[in-house]
């Protein structure tokens, strides 16, 4: 996301390609060993964050 305040561009000082591969890893872990209902879940998440990246 780009924050604007006051029509000034303020980069984000977070890592975020670096917390979305994170992300994206943690959900690979979770997504074993759970119910098909969770797992949709997951799924989605998943493909949102390799959607970010």
């Amino acid at each position: 996301m780009i924050l604007f305040v006051d029509g000034v561009f303020k980069p984000s000082r977070a890592e975020v390609m670096g917390l979305l591969e994170g992300a994206i890893s943690r959900l690979e872990r979770f997504g074993e060993g759970v119910t098909t209902e969770e797992r949709e879940i997951v799924d989605a998440h998943y493909r949102y964050a390799v959607l970010l990246q």
